[in-house]
């Protein structure tokens, strides 16, 4: 272990002057939870953010049992380094007494744990928190709360990001979650709570405090009454997987999912360890001063208005928006509208007509003066509009939604005479409700099933500010599909249309890739060969969204609630900071287990990483056999496996979605849902070549794309393509000038 540790030493000995040299502590093997190594670690996200910081990084796997002491050896080269981070990727058994008391007392550098396990008091763990054991809710990410404004290192850490009061303004972690945890106990006598964050716990929905960003002097006590030998912080440093199943999934532990925020607190955080907590030295006689003014700002009426301004100057500061009481020159305080930090940030969620021409400044105030900052203007852009309806829509045939360009007023939004429809099937509106969102109706029909298409005629609906819509018509198209929840979901999930041409699907569920399958389905029923092609625009979580949610396309044999029916499926991942990535799964046999095609996740070796919003999923079936394919663009595909399965007919196709956490949704929007006749091998024919021009056809099919490629020598590896050509039904031709001794395909990807 010391041999290879020196390696590493000497791998980071010439550094930048203003870097550090800085030992990554994460596990690499089973015991552990970070995967087979190398830069394919979940970890590998914060070390290129340090890295990108100007600081050079080196791994190490710790000893892999607590009753595994740290050899003087061990501790000699550790403590060579600036700077030692243990990893939220690192498994906290491992580290409990007696080898709690190597990283305690032995380290004399500066030790940063990243992950509360470690430092909880139960299991003779690192006891920098007291209190029994460590309360490790799971939650929800969070702003910060700034603690002392007077202290410096507090003042040092937030002086980089906007703040409201002593809130950061933006969230520290992004939503995308793996058993988000904190820890609650307090700090032991003598440590320094840089930062809180106040949340609700998933479990219990309580309001709690947790304690994010916690120094320890040298000499603290912790324990089995060890004095800290250096430096110590705890720095909150996102999200852990749970230790049971299915959330005990080593590729997403410790993945960097800080928000930009977060990333700025974070490497501050680390600027203040390397300094034994001691934040840059400041002059106490530094007037107070703007170093970014704020900006006019012009917004639609009903919009929201953001102003932001940075000052400089020595702590003991006040930064107080103000607002002119209409006449350009007296200014009065805003209500909870300052902070002690040298970022501050105004937002008006709802600005209105009166708003207009208001103007705004900012008060600055330190022990060494006061200044203002310029006088800025509101100015709101009238509504006068009526509002417009953009689009109708079902997906079954029993609710049609309707969404127009801004919020309605709920009453005459939910009236149901308020909504005319014309179809082919005498279906009218029975009921009518507003989302959430303000902008859009879900109604229900009477009789059910609408035709495939229908005119929605809008009557007296008004917007927020009275503007009436009335006689305005939109289209609409009945997808025809029908839901079902597969296997035991919870939450069951739904769906619903989004537009003329998207829709959405949401659902809970566990593991997807097991004997039973989860998700919420929207399908159709389709016989013999056929070729499915679906885009996938975004997949999101209400309060959190796991790394491996999915967005799927899936062909089953039934789709009732056992979930073990014979089935293929592709699917894609959340965008980053989840996989981002394509992956298909089979099943052969009723209850058989599954056969994972899966590609691997986006940041490891040969990955292929989704692009939201033109994630593309196929499924092609010909006779028994079945190829998923994933894309970019609909046109050309990479195939992630093929099958054997004797499914026979029909056969239910359609979309899903499946959050992979039991209580949570996700939800999948979907466009451009296609099953065409799965395509014939093309056939060339009237074939000819004329002075120097090679000229071939054959009969498409409307729909297909066809790739004409060709080859100067039969022998080659691969062929070249030269041209491709969309099918209409009708016979196609193509020319090639440049033919000689040339051979010819004709492919449908």
């Amino acid at each position: 272990m010391a041999t290879a540790f020196a390696a590493a030493a000497l791998a980071v000995a010439a550094i930048p002057a203003k870097a550090a040299s800085i030992l990554w502590v994460s596990d690499t093997t089973p015991l552990g939870f970070s995967g087979a190594g190398g830069n394919n670690l979940t970890d590998a996200g914060f070390i290129r953010l340090l890295e990108g910081d100007g600081h050079t990084v080196a791994r190490w796997n710790s000893p892999d049992a607590s009753g595994t002491r740290l050899s003087a050896a061990d501790l000699a080269v550790v403590n060579g380094y600036d700077l030692i981070i243990m990893g939220r990727a690192g498994a906290s058994g491992q580290h409990q007494y007696p080898q709690s008391v190597d990283w305690n007392a032995g380290i004399t550098k500066p030790l940063v744990s990243t992950s509360p396990y470690f430092v909880r008091l139960d299991g003779g763990r690192f006891g920098w928190f007291g209190g029994g054991n460590g309360n490790l809710p799971d939650t929800t990410p969070t702003v910060l709360t700034a603690g002392d404004p007077n202290d410096p290192a507090v003042d040092f850490l937030f002086a980089g990001v906007p703040m409201i009061g002593s809130n950061t303004a933006d969230k520290f972690e992004e939503l995308n979650d793996r058993n988000t945890s904190l820890i609650m106990n307090a700090p032991v006598a003598g440590g320094i709570a840089y930062s809180t964050a106040s949340f609700a716990r998933e479990d219990t929905l309580a309001a709690n405090t947790a304690y994010t960003i916690v120094g320890f002097p040298a000499g603290t006590i912790v324990s089995t009454n060890t004095p800290l030998a250096g430096y110590r912080m705890f720095l909150y440093g996102g999200t852990r997987e749970g230790a049971a199943f299915p959330n005990q999934i080593p590729l997403y532990t410790g993945r960097e999912s800080l928000t930009p925020t977060g990333e700025k607190v974070f490497l501050r955080a680390i600027q203040l360890a390397l300094n034994n907590g001691v934040a840059p030295a400041t002059d106490p006689q530094a007037p107070i001063a703007f170093s970014t003014q704020p900006a006019n700002v012009t917004v639609g009426q009903g919009g929201s208005a953001t102003f932001t301004a940075v000052a400089t100057g020595a702590s003991g500061r006040s930064l107080q928006w103000q607002r002119d009481s209409g006449d350009g020159v007296t200014f009065t305080n805003i209500p909870d509208a300052g902070t002690p930090f040298l970022m501050t940030r105004l937002v008006l969620p709802v600005v209105g007509s009166d708003d207009n021409g208001a103007k705004f400044r900012v008060e600055a105030t330190n022990p060494n003066g006061t200044v203002t900052s310029d006088v800025v203007t509101l100015t709101v852009d009238p509504d006068t509009a009526a509002p417009v309806p953009l689009s109708g829509a079902s997906l079954d045939g029993t609710t049609v939604t309707l969404q127009f360009d801004e919020l309605v007023d709920p009453t005459t939004a939910q009236f149901a005479f308020s909504y005319v429809i014309t179809s082919d099937s005498g279906s009218q509106v029975a009921s009518a409700t507003l989302r959430a969102d303000g902008k859009t109706v879900d109604m229900v029909v009477e009789p059910a099933p609408i035709s495939p298409t229908f005119t929605i005629k809008v009557v007296d609906v008004t917007d927020l500010l009275g503007h009436t819509v009335d006689g305005a018509t939109v289209s609409g198209v009945n997808y025809g599909l029908t839901a079902a929840t597969v296997g035991a979901l919870n939450p069951g999930g739904g769906e619903s249309a989004a537009g003329s041409s998207k829709f959405e699907v949401s659902g809970g569920g566990l593991d997807f890739q097991a004997v039973t399958e989860q998700m919420r389905f929207a399908h159709k029923s389709v016989d013999g060969d056929f070729d499915a092609l679906i885009r996938v625009h975004s997949i999101t979580g209400t309060n959190r969204l796991e790394a491996i949610a999915k967005g799927i396309l899936s062909a089953r044999s039934t789709a009732d609630a056992s979930g073990n029916s014979p089935s293929i499926s592709a699917f894609v991942t959340p965008a980053y900071p989840g996989d981002s990535t394509f992956g298909s799964v089979a099943r052969t046999t009723v209850g058989g287990p599954t056969v994972s095609n899966f590609v691997g996740v986006a940041y490891a070796l040969n990955s292929t990483p989704a692009t939201f919003p033109n994630a593309w999923l196929r499924i092609q079936r010909v006779g028994d056999s079945f190829t998923t394919y994933s894309g970019s663009n609909g046109t050309d595909w990479n195939q992630l496996g093929n099958i054997t399965i004797a499914m026979g007919n029909p056969v239910l196709v359609g979309a899903g979605a499946n959050s992979h956490r039991n209580g949570q949704y996700a939800t999948a929007t979907f466009s451009d849902f296609q099953i065409r006749t799965a395509a014939n091998p093309p056939t060339l024919i009237n074939s000819s070549y004329v002075s120097g021009t090679f000229t071939s056809s054959f009969q498409t099919q409307n729909g297909v794309i066809y790739r004409v490629q060709y080859k100067d020598d039969l022998n080659a590896a691969n062929w070249s393509e030269l041209t491709p050509i969309t099918g209409d039904g009708t016979v196609k031709s193509y020319s090639d000038t440049a033919a000689g001794n040339r051979f010819y395909r004709v492919i449908t990807p």
